[in-house]
């Protein structure tokens, strides 16, 4: 290719797989950069890095791999070339690892959509195959303070949730957190490492969900977030106690943030105002009803069980009348939307190597006892139910209340 600007004056996309022979300089530019001069309407770039090997295979054993990354996008590269206006007016980029946004823009990035590539990947399978994927974790400890001041949707990999200091995030209106490769696989060995707290509010002014697969929830009570109203919560934990002892602590915090909101150091007490609940942990049911307790606004609850549901869940759902009298706290009064998934609980094979699909048992008189639990809460204590769905162990979906809401 010619270094002169090659034309592609209509090109809004472009990804890089294999990029090596595009980045390497021919005379003094390489053929990236020629192709970045003649795009002016680029939108998205998609961009890799590589570890190129040499010729001789014999050579390989031993060797150091070195990443290379385009040079010609790299901040003081481009900021004074011709195609900077391109690189600064990118809507979308794409990089593998999360360090790769720094050395591009630095410490503010103008994009709308940021995507690290072994994100993405995890997003796109579901529970069981995401054990397969290797991802590294970003921001990390050593990692500037990064602005994204545009971007409304974002997924990282983070393994210490006190790391959210490092992202400044004024738009963010959904934000996806996911443990790294090993963190996880650490977590399900229970060698968890020891679990560091931020001491300071998090702020994000527009978030409205929060999806977190995680060992630990509980350093999220310190996100303040006044518009937060769905929280998916997916725990990696094995052991149950931990996990309790965990999820307890996120949720009694809510409570006293309730009751002692005049402490100078408060935890924020914005998930008291959730409306949308997604849990998968294995938790037992006396912990997630004392939970559940902190939300008197829920409207919908998603539930993946551990491996075994008795009658405590049901019976704490179902509003119990004597002699015209109704307990005073009736647990989640303006819940419209319950969603049980017996089929999804994973636990692990012997080797603690493969995700094992193994559902979640019941008792013989479960059906009955959720039938009685929905038409209880329609007696007027309560909002009836508009909707009551269990997807049960070999899959099959039943539903107790006909769908007529808009969720």
């Amino acid at each position: 290719m010619a270094s002169s600007p090659l034309a592609l004056r209509n090109l809004v996309s472009l990804r890089l797989f294999d990029h090596t022979p595009y980045v390497t300089p021919r005379s003094d530019k390489s053929t990236l950069q020629v192709i970045l001069e003649g795009s002016k309407k680029l939108q998205e770039l998609s961009i890799g890095i590589n570890f190129p090997y040499p010729a001789n295979q014999a050579s390989w054993k031993g060797m150091v791999q070195i990443p290379v990354f385009p040079d010609c996008i790299i901040g003081p590269k481009w900021k004074g070339a011709s195609y900077s206006s391109t690189i600064r007016n990118l809507k979308r980029l794409e990089v593998p690892l999360g360090e790769a946004v720094n050395l591009i823009y630095g410490e503010n990035v103008p994009v709308l959509e940021f995507v690290i590539q072994g994100v993405a990947q995890i997003a796109d399978v579901d529970i069981k195959e995401m054990w397969k994927i290797t991802t590294s974790p970003w921001p990390i400890a050593s990692s500037p303070v990064t602005t994204f001041s545009r971007v409304k949707s974002l997924h990282l990999t983070l393994d210490d949730l006190s790391l959210l200091t490092r992202v400044v995030l004024p738009t963010l209106e959904e934000l996806c957190l996911t443990q790294s490769s090993e963190s996880r696989r650490q977590a399900i060995c229970g060698h968890t490492e020891l679990l560091i707290t931020p001491n300071t509010p998090i702020y994000f002014p527009k978030l409205h969900t929060l999806k977190v697969t995680h060992s630990h929830f509980s350093p999220l009570r310190w996100i303040c977030a006044e518009q937060l109203d769905a929280l998916h919560l997916t725990s990696t934990l094995l052991s149950r106690k931990e996990a309790e002892m965990d999820f307890s602590v996120l949720f009694s915090s809510i409570k006293s943030a309730k009751l002692h909101n005049t402490s100078p150091g408060r935890i924020p007490s914005t998930l008291l105002e959730i409306s949308r609940l997604y849990i998968n942990v294995n938790i037992s049911e006396g912990v997630l009803t004392r939970s559940l307790e902190s939300l008197p606004r829920l409207e919908l609850l998603s539930f993946v069980p551990g491996n075994q549901l008795q009658r405590g869940f049901t019976r704490e759902f179902t509003v119990d009348v004597e002699h015209d009298t109704v307990k005073a706290n009736i647990l989640c009064p303006v819940l419209q939307v319950l969603e049980l998934d017996l089929h999804s609980f994973l636990d692990w094979d012997g080797m603690g190597m493969k995700a094992v699909q193994i559902g979640t048992a019941t008792l013989e008189d479960f059906p009955s006892a959720l039938k009685r639990m929905v038409s209880s809460r329609e007696l007027g204590y309560t909002y009836p139910l508009e909707r009551c769905t269990v997807i049960e162990r070999d899959g099959a979906t039943q539903e107790y209340v006909e769908f007529t809401c808009g969720y």
